[in-house]
């Protein structure tokens, strides 16, 4: 991918994040609980679904990456809890992104195509989550059209 930068490995100690807008429901607060409808890839997720790297991106930074008008949680993850699962994450920086990350295994092929084992993989995910943090407002203007 032309528009990319050179990725840094990942390391199993560090956390990733995954913003989950708040208009979804996907997180109830007061169940403490995510869906794993947050970790469903879009049709945008081509490569993997994506993440950010903690270490790179701050969760309010995450989250001001979504929608002005939207509020947004963020969920943290280690690293190494997905990858004792079977879970791969790696380094997918983009210009402007540095902490941009993806989990190959959830595509939004594998959505379509293996929709038992992205079920799996989806609830693992959900599973593997230390905290929740947030809201946050999002802060990026919508495209016109």
């Amino acid at each position: 991918m032309a528009d990319t930068l050179p990725e840094k490995a990942i390391q199993d100690e560090e956390i990733i994040l995954r913003r989950i807008s708040l208009k979804s429901g996907w997180y109830l607060p007061s169940a403490d609980s995510v869906n794993p409808a947050a970790f469903r890839p879009t049709d945008q997720d081509v490569s993997g679904l994506s993440l950010a790297r903690e270490i790179l991106e701050s969760s309010e930074n995450l989250a001001a990456r979504g929608w002005i008008g939207c509020d947004y949680y963020v969920a943290r993850i280690p690293v190494a809890s997905l990858a004792a699962q079977g879970i791969q994450v790696v380094a997918r920086p983009l210009p402007g992104f540095e902490g941009h990350a993806e989990a190959p295994q959830l595509t939004a092929a594998s959505r379509r195509n293996d929709k038992l084992e992205t079920g799996k993989r989806m609830a693992i995910m959900a599973d593997q989550i230390i905290e929740v943090v947030g809201p946050f407002p999002g802060n990026t203007p919508r495209p016109a059209g």
